[in-house]
């Protein structure tokens, strides 16, 4: 058996891509369409507008950049063409605290019509930048396709682009939306991009209820994610022996634990043995200045 040339490219340049995947409940796809009918914007704007203001809240980036993948068959001529044309244009907005999600939508589709207006005169290579890394697609998927008396329909795909580090892929179908999530696996953990599409799909249902609030209003956290933080995290009650007085109950955790770190304020840490020091210094201290 013949060696192919892919199989000897070193592993170290195939980064392991994988997926996360979310069908979105059949009630926000349609309150996302009636958004879109509403304001004459296509849905791939609002997808699009809600990844980059995510991108915008977790990055601490005023304008970020996201890569739009453009099918590339401008002319007529090029639709029936075989082989890959496809190409990413970048889109970039600015981004304030106070701007509403329609304003931002308003300024995303402009930027989207701008960028397929000069994609014949863009090259990727040319502008390849570290910003570049996150990318978007939006695919209507056709049910099935008959050529010559045979039917079939695309069960999945997907093309990667070296540049790329996280790909926001949404595919309608029909009357359905399902978001797919990939990501460079040696980069990032599942949990990391699993709490990202959490995010993305919290930030989206709260645009969709209210598209005229200001995109640093929108919420990130789902209300299993609130609870987790807010109680569950807080769950730190402890029963302490009656019988003995706080200080005592802390020299038997110093016992129990005396290299673990206590306290920490800023860039300074005191383990519990190191704290219990201290504490006995200024005990000391106290009693010569006659405090009993």
């Amino acid at each position: 058996m013949s060696t192919s040339k892919a199989s000897k490219i070193p592993k170290a340049y195939l980064p392991s891509i994988k997926p996360i995947s979310i069908s979105l409940k059949s009630d926000l796809v349609e309150r996302i369409q009636a958004l879109a009918n509403r304001l004459q914007v296509s849905i791939s704007d609002i997808l699009l507008s809600c990844w980059q203001i995510l991108l915008w809240r977790i990055a601490a980036q005023e304008e970020p950049t996201v890569g739009i993948v453009s099918s590339g068959r401008t002319l007529q001529e090029l639709e029936a063409t075989i082989g890959a044309l496809s190409k990413c244009l970048p889109i970039s907005c600015s981004l304030e605290h106070n701007l509403s999600f329609q304003e931002i939508l308003k300024q995303v589709s402009e930027s989207v019509n701008h960028a397929y207006e000069w994609q014949d005169y863009f090259v990727w290579e040319t502008a390849i930048s570290d910003s570049y890394q996150f990318h978007f697609e939006f695919k209507e998927w056709p049910q099935s396709v008959c050529q010559k008396g045979v039917s079939f329909s695309l069960y999945k795909q997907y093309v990667h682009r070296e540049q790329c580090k996280i790909n926001l892929v949404c595919l309608q179908k029909d009357n359905a939306l399902e978001i797919e999530l990939y990501y460079d696996a040696s980069l990032y953990q599942a949990e990391s991009i699993k709490n990202l599409s959490d995010w993305f799909l919290s930030l989206l249902e709260d645009a969709v209820h209210d598209s005229k609030r200001t995109i640093g209003q929108l919420k990130l956290l789902s209300k299993h994610q609130q609870q987790k933080i807010l109680v569950d995290f807080n769950q730190t009650q402890t029963e302490y022996p009656k019988s003995q007085c706080i200080h005592r109950v802390f020299e038997t955790q110093v016992n129990q634990t005396p290299d673990t770190v206590a306290v920490v304020f800023e860039d300074q840490k005191l383990t519990y043995a190191e704290l219990n020091i201290k504490a006995n210094q200024l005990a000391h201290y106290l009693q010569r200045l006659g405090v009993t």
